[in-house]
């Protein structure tokens, strides 16, 4: 089974050549960071490419010369509430660029390993969250394979679950995780700017408690909070971290208009 695209011609071109070009553009101007061997995990927004898609050129740029053998890729649900992480049960996502490889061998080890991991097909029909980071995953990382989970549960105890099997997965492989989300919505500028600084700082502070506390107080607001927990519940099973800040704007600052903005941020998650 091959997930068909769900927001090509919407969010990213639909054209092979187009598509290239554009993802070549914005990679082209990406500064390389040092330490890049070091990086675990990226987090990139999800929105379409004319407004995210710099943003995220500036963390998957990092990771081009990296050997990776398998990427998880975890991405909130906008369209279908469910509690579980679904795994996309299937053998490649699609794009414009070609079918980008499951890792079938892994998907097989999670779906099913507890009753918190499944695949539900609703999850992946749609979702943007995850397509959107594949073409960029097909330019740097071509050889790789992938594991795409799509999070619809906001309970801690099945977060931990996941993270837990996902590390101990990562052991038998060369692998990075790609943290999918977009942050404040809607707002002005200036709120949008000072909401999404509290996020920043929390999750570069590594604190999770602290960061489900500002959301729940609405002093910050971001869509893959799942995903960023989960994350950092992984990385904690790798040793210490320390979390870099690539790129931040809004879309405000590409369209002008800045009385409902989204905003947009790019990170690396580096072994100590």
């Amino acid at each position: 089974m091959i997930r068909k695209p769900a927001v090509s011609g919407l969010f990213y071109p639909d054209s092979k050549n187009i598509l290239e070009e554009m993802i070549g553009r914005f990679l082209e101007s990406v500064p390389l960071h040092p330490n890049v061997h070091q990086i675990s995990a990226i987090l990139c927004p999800h929105a379409g490419y004319v407004y995210s898609g710099q943003v995220a050129a500036e963390a998957f740029g990092q990771i081009r010369s990296l050997d990776i053998e398998t990427i998880i890729l975890l991405g909130p649900s906008h369209y279908v509430p469910f509690r579980t992480a679904s795994v996309f049960d299937g053998d490649g996502f699609e794009t414009p660029l070609g079918i980008y490889p499951i890792d079938r061998e892994w998907v097989n080890e999670l779906i099913g390993s507890h009753p918190s991991i499944s695949f539900y097909p609703p999850a992946h029909e749609k979702e943007h969250s995850l397509e959107v980071m594949v073409p960029f995953l097909q330019i740097v990382c071509p050889k790789a394979k992938i594991v795409p989970v799509v999070l619809g549960s906001h309970y801690t105890d099945d977060l931990s679950v996941l993270a837990a099997q996902l590390a101990e997965g990562s052991k038998k492989r060369r692998t990075l995780t790609v943290i999918s989300t977009d942050l404040s919505h809607f707002h002005s500028a200036e709120i949008a700017e000072k909401k999404d600084r509290r996020s920043i700082e929390l999750i570069k502070r590594q604190d999770m408690a602290a960061l489900a506390k500002s959301i729940y107080n609405s002093e910050a607001e971001m869509c893959g909070f799942s995903a960023i927990y989960t994350a950092g519940l992984m990385m904690d099973f790798f040793g210490s971290m320390t979390i870099k800040e690539y790129s931040y704007t809004h879309s405000g600052a590409l369209t002008g208009d800045n009385n409902q903005v989204v905003g947009y941020t790019s990170m690396g998650y580096y072994k100590d």
